[in-house]
């Protein structure tokens, strides 16, 4: 009866750890297999481009000129936009007499007719394709002046050249006849704005007006770069605004506030927990053990929305009080109070297993200090603490993963805003620690309530949520298996 208890207890053990492997590799296959539609993201991009005569002002934004071109590939393009945008008719001569000397056009590529003139070229982002280009033909009025005019343009608002995997070139494809002009071309991506001086070339019917130079944007995908690789790259970035026009998808900012809350909450947490450990392990009666004991494993049963209220409402006011003009804080709600209340979430972790793992370093050793003429506090320096330090390690790693994890506190108190640290300075690098931020847990809950079902969006925060389940997954295995060695065998 005896070996049937011992058999069934063994075999119960080795099926519920299948029942738990099974379930995290379900987890994690599940999670792979929603982050597919990210792949299925798109890469817009837009540039305002506009000719002028020399004597107009070149430090105003191209954005600002009523005769200025859109060209691109836009998530609003085709169908998208409303008539007011799509079918915006390029200025006559009539129209530009005494108001501007030079303008741009672009013709439908269903009709090439000058009469069919557009002054923007809005294309969908899957009709751009490797070698894709967009013309804009350019010409001056019969009222310009002088021998040579100016093009300059620069990216549309919101578009960010850098994070467009796309090759984008600006080249010069014809030159009128009569003029003398080597064709030049223009990486926008190292150059997103600037301004090229060219010969004047004069439109004197409107039929005309698409006779002139012709501008190419082109869109080239950089060889070797698969629709997998642009999109990871996406995740490179600085950025992450998944709601605009162009949408960006930077993990950076989320990596970055996830992780320096992290570290300032295991600043508090550590050294705290590990005295504690300590006296609850070496100094406490029997009786207070207990009751510590009680105490710190209740305080891991508060509910994570509630340390996230009383966060709020109590911390917050006292930090804007105390060093809130000091540290130039705009809010209470910032990474430094994040970081403080998950330092208070991830305190029993650290002190319990901590205490276990004091708890396992042998008598003999402790002792053996004594023996050797060692006072206490040099006993627990130089023979408890490095004895048990690779379970000490282990509470931190996992302290380390409750704290990557935890979503209601950051939800709460992190400020909500996705930012990448300015370290120009200490005065910058200071304000960036109090300033307002966001994680990647908080990211995924607070999106995925609006996010469209099967979108791009959607599987972004699916790749995203993969990443941090396989971070957390780690620290959990390498902390559990630190704590399971004993260091002092070792």
């Amino acid at each position: 009866m005896r070996k049937f208890k011992e058999w069934l207890i063994e075999r119960t053990v080795i099926v519920c750890g299948l029942i738990v492997a099974c379930t995290v590799c379900l987890v994690f296959l599940f999670l792979a297999l929603e982050s597919r539609y990210a792949f299925n993201a798109e890469f817009p991009f837009g540039y305002r481009i506009v000719v002028e005569s020399l004597g107009a002002d070149a430090g105003e934004s191209v954005a600002f000129s009523p005769y200025a071109s859109f060209v691109g590939a836009h998530p609003d393009g085709g169908e998208g936009l409303d008539e007011m945008e799509l079918d915006v008719f390029a200025p006559t001569l009539e129209e530009l007499s005494g108001v501007a000397t030079a303008a741009t056009c672009t013709l439908p590529e269903s009709n090439l007719q000058a009469n069919s003139a557009r002054r923007d070229d809005w294309r969908r982002p899957s009709e751009i394709g490797s070698g894709h280009s967009i013309r804009l033909y350019v010409f001056a009025t019969p009222e310009h002046t002088g021998k040579e005019m100016r093009v300059r343009w620069e990216p549309d608002a919101g578009f960010l050249p850098n994070d467009c995997p796309y090759d984008l070139r600006l080249r010069l494809a014809r030159v009128p006849t009569g003029i003398e002009l080597e064709p030049f071309e223009v990486d926008l991506k190292k150059q997103p704005s600037g301004s090229i001086r060219i010969p004047t070339w004069i439109a004197h019917l409107d039929s005309e007006r698409v006779d002139g130079y012709v501008l190419e944007v082109q869109a080239l995908r950089p060889k070797g770069t698969s629709q997998v690789s642009a999109v990871l790259g996406q995740l490179n970035s600085t950025h992450w605004s998944p709601t605009g026009a162009y949408a960006r998808f930077g993990i950076l900012p989320l990596l970055f506030g996830t992780a320096t809350m992290t570290l300032i909450a295991l600043g508090v947490a550590v050294p705290i927990g590990v005295l504690c450990a300590v006296f609850v392990s070496e100094f406490a009666s029997r009786r207070l053990r207990h009751w510590l004991k009680s105490t710190v494993e209740l305080l891991s049963s508060v509910p994570t929305v509630v340390l996230a209220y009383l966060g709020l409402m109590m911390l917050a006011p006292w930090l804007m009080s105390i060093v809130g003009s000091a540290l130039r804080m705009e809010s209470g709600r910032n990474l430094l109070t994040c970081g403080l209340v998950l330092g208070v979430l991830i305190l029993p972790t650290i002190v319990t297993v901590a205490e276990d793992a004091l708890g396992t370093v042998p008598r003999s050793l402790k002792e053996g200090g004594f023996a050797l003429g060692l006072e206490r506090s040099e006993v627990i320096r130089k023979v408890l603490l490095p004895a048990a330090k690779v379970g000490i390690v282990g509470a931190v790693l996992l302290g380390f993963s409750r704290a990557v994890g935890e979503t209601m506190i950051l939800w709460i108190l992190s400020g909500g805003t996705a930012t990448w640290p300015r370290l120009d300075n200490v005065s910058s690098a200071a304000s960036s620690l109090v300033g307002p931020a966001r994680g990647i847990p908080d990211t995924i809950a607070i999106e995925m309530a609006n996010v469209d079902f099967e979108g791009v969006q959607y599987g972004y925060l699916f790749l995203i949520g993969v990443l941090l389940f396989a971070l957390t997954m780690l620290l959990n295995v390498v902390g559990y298996s630190l704590i399971r060695r004993k260091a002092w065998r070792s």
